[in-house]
């Protein structure tokens, strides 16, 4: 597809369509969905004009199944009209297919862009979540979007990428600002007290900090085992904390003090309620199967069906998986687990070029573990099935895909 296919008239749409978008990741939801509109419309001409001259990729071929699978599943819900609005949750991943068509033509959406959006947003979020712990008086805190979680899995993303924008600039200033908004970063995570954030920003960063500390280059030594431990020093101070925290949530092994508020932790459900969810999803699965409710089961319960079908305080199914095969089926799981697959196999490129010392390493790094961190959150929580979560996705697959110019259409 040439650059004069493109109109200008286009290129405004996505441009503020992705501004609107970028603000609203951090300020608030409608401009959010402001942006999913004008991505949404910029997306028609741009996939008419591109597909008269290509076929379209895998990846676009999975985000259209995936919102069509949703659509499907608006008219196998209980109450259709209920659920439609849900469907804006599949409208933020389709955004990513006008932002693809038009990056490999404009940069103003460059990963090293992107990455400086996300030092400025996640450290205003985490000051937001200050202002929530210590003046509003919130445990666990949060921030301008959604509660604690919104704020978790924001910042699970945000905080590898500002570790590798450090490492990006030789300028004290601009390293110093990085700096400290990795600091309060990393602070306000630890007071949303998300332990699926927990773990994947352990695992993450610690596989990224191994790739940085065994790449093959001996002329910088120096430089791999700094770059290193400037990923492994969060994970270092996370499992102080965890170590030391008296909640059994967070740390199940260390006996309780006598004058402790918390619970003993044989009393706390450390599942957080996911084991009675995940039996009521087998319950429900294993009934369609007696019962011979093939639709249901190949094609979901609906957008709400965890609303619709179970009477609990959970009003989702916790995982990105589960959440999918209730709501649209097990074809609406293999199109997710599709689009995860393309997701890591990018992921999974990055590993030899940070092995062998690549000039964007900084940046390969960073993007590396939060797109890591964000795959395993996808087990314990709502990602591409959150709107908030999936928008996160594709700011941070726009970034990686670029990073990744070759295989860019999956």
């Amino acid at each position: 597809m040439n650059s004069q296919d493109i109109t200008p008239r286009v290129v405004r749409i996505v441009t503020a369509g992705l501004a609107f978008y970028l603000a609203g990741l951090f300020l608030s939801i409608v401009l959010l969905q402001a942006g999913i509109v004008l991505l949404f419309a910029g997306s028609i001409p741009l996939l008419a004009t591109r597909w008269k001259s290509s076929p379209p990729g895998t990846f676009e071929i999975l985000i259209i199944l995936y919102f069509i699978s949703g659509l499907f599943a608006v008219f196998l819900a209980r109450n259709p009209a209920n659920a439609f609005p849900q469907l804006m949750r599949h409208l933020a991943l389709w955004s990513l297919i006008p932002l693809l068509i038009v990056k490999e033509h404009w940069s103003f959406s460059s990963p090293k862009r992107l990455a400086q959006i996300m030092v400025v947003g996640g450290g205003i979020c985490a000051l937001a979540g200050f202002y929530y712990h210590f003046f509003v008086g919130l445990e666990r805190t949060q921030a301008f979007n959604g509660r604690y979680f919104t704020l978790a899995a924001l910042l699970t993303v945000t905080l590898p990428v500002t570790l590798g924008y450090i490492l990006t600039h030789s300028a004290a200033l601009t390293r110093g600002g990085a700096f400290f908004s990795a600091a309060v970063q990393l602070t306000a995570l630890w007071w949303t007290y998300t332990r699926s954030a927990f773990l994947a920003l352990l695992v993450g960063l610690s596989a990224t900090a191994v790739l940085f500390v065994f790449r093959k280059s001996r002329s910088a030594a120096r430089w791999q085992f700094l770059s290193g431990l400037l990923f492994l020093l969060p994970v270092l101070i996370l499992i102080g904390l965890i170590w030391q925290s008296p909640d059994p949530r967070i740390n199940p092994f260390r006996k309780k003090h006598p004058q402790s508020s918390f619970r003993e932790p044989g009393t706390v459900d450390l599942s957080s309620g996911r084991s009675q969810i995940y039996r009521d999803a087998l319950h429900i699965l294993s009934d369609d199967w007696q019962q011979k409710r093939w639709v249901n089961l190949l094609f979901g319960h609906g957008l709400r069906s965890r609303s619709e079908l179970v009477s609990s305080q959970y009003k989702s199914w916790e995982s990105d998986y589960v959440q999918i095969l209730l709501n649209q089926g097990i074809i609406g799981l293999l199109i997710l687990s599709g689009i995860y697959l393309v997701f890591l196999k990018h992921l999974v490129e990055f590993v030899p070029r940070l092995i062998r010392g690549d000039p964007s390493a900084g940046l390969i790094g960073g993007y590396f573990a939060a797109g890591l961190a964000f795959w395993i959150m996808s087990f314990f929580t709502l990602q591409i099935s959150n709107i908030y979560g999936c928008a996160y996705f594709v700011v941070l697959t726009l970034a990686i895909f670029q990073l990744a110019p070759k295989t860019a259409s999956g």
